[in-house]
Formats: C-alpha cells, structure tokens, sequence
C-alpha cells in the first residue's frame, strides 16, 4: 500500500485549526503572499512544528489501511525526530535531502509552481524564499537524522534513479517507506505497535513510479 502525506496535508490542517493547534491554525489562515514572503528562517521553523502537530492524524489514518498489507508511507511530516518518539529502527528509516541548486531547477521545472505565485506582490522573491526556506528545512532534516543515528542521503541529480535505490536498499536491508516533499525523502518503516505491520517492498521503485512519479526526481 502507499501512502502520501500531501494528499491529506490540506484536510489534515483542518482538522488541527479546528481543534486548537496554534501553528496549524496559522498557517491555514495565511494566503500565498503572506505565506511566502516571511523570513525563510520562521517559514522553516512553523513547518516543523506545524508537521508535529499533524503526526497524530497521520499516524490515525496509517493506522485505518489494511493491515495485511505492507506500507509505503511518503511525506516531509515523517521528520526523523517524530520517527524516533515513534520508535522507529534506525534500518527503516533514511533521510533524503536535496542541494539546494536541485530543488531550485526542478521547481522551476513545475508548471502548477505559478498557482502559488501567481497572487503574490513579487513572485520571485516568494519563489526564493520558498526555496530557502526548503533548504532550511532540509538542512535540520538532515541534522536531525544525524542526531539521532538515522541513515541520510543528499541529492544532486548526478546519479542514477537506480543508483540512489540501490544506495537506499542497502543502507536499509530492504525495510523502507517513502518519504518525501519538497524533494526531501524518507524511506521508513514504522516499528511502534501501532504501526508494526509496515515493511519494506522489494519493488518499492516499481511501486512509487505507478502512484507518484516521487522518486523520479531523485535522479
């Protein structure tokens, strides 16, 4: 099974702005130009605490899938200090990150990119510091993992897409789960109680190219 966090990252912060969570209810308030053009420093740290607050409605629909079926479970809400609390082990979780200068051509790339920018006083300026913001927090991503003993990973499409799985399927012995936004990507595999069902899938690759195309832009 597969499951991407972005699909429900909307719906999600709903229901955290309904229930009083004070980071979600900020950012659902916010129109692209506020959003964007704040300091990339306060984007990137309401981010992080935004994703800790959604982790419990995540983890209540992971909970809801069949549970005899292993997970692919993708979304920059899977951050690795959440992970840790979760008691996920350190070979079911890996890390990866973007330079900077490669999320910055891929976006670039995207034709839905002017949909957020379109409303905005000066969207270059907004476009730099979403990607600055990106980089800040795949930066304390990648620190985090560090901390915490997790596998990492950082992408500048010099390599292969087969070359980065192989890379991942190593540093993982083939227990992983997708993670990504904003090109940032996980593979992890839950090991709480809650979550134990979830395992690596061999054609993890095979899988991700027929629900999202995430992992294409790894290369």
């Amino acid at each position: 099974q597969y499951y991407k966090l972005d699909g429900d990252l909307w719906p999600y912060m709903e229901q955290a702005a309904a229930d009083g969570k004070p980071h979600s209810a900020a950012q659902h308030a916010m129109d692209f130009e506020q959003m964007w053009m704040r300091n990339p420093q306060l984007q990137a740290e309401e981010e992080v605490a935004t994703y800790e607050e959604l982790l419990p409605y995540t983890l209540r629909d992971i909970a809801k899938l069949d549970s005899g079926t292993p997970i692919i479970a993708e979304g920059a809400g899977f951050m690795p200090q959440l992970m840790a609390r979760q008691g996920v082990a350190k070979n079911r979780y890996i890390c990866i990150a973007p330079t900077e200068a490669f999320q910055r051509k891929l976006y670039a790339q995207r034709d839905w990119i002017g949909i957020y920018l379109k409303d905005c006083t000066d969207p270059d300026a907004a476009f730099n510091n979403w990607m600055r913001r990106d980089a800040l927090f795949a930066k304390e991503v990648l620190r985090k993992a560090d901390v915490l003993g997790y596998s990492s990973m950082l992408v500048d499409g010099k390599r292969s897409i087969v070359e980065n799985y192989a890379l991942v399927q190593r540093g993982l012995e083939l227990s992983l789960v997708l993670y990504s936004i904003h090109l940032y990507c996980l593979y992890i595999s839950f090991g709480n109680k809650q979550l134990d069902r979830c395992t690596c899938m061999p054609h993890a690759v095979e899988i991700d190219r027929e629900s999202s195309g995430v992992f294409e832009q790894f290369s």
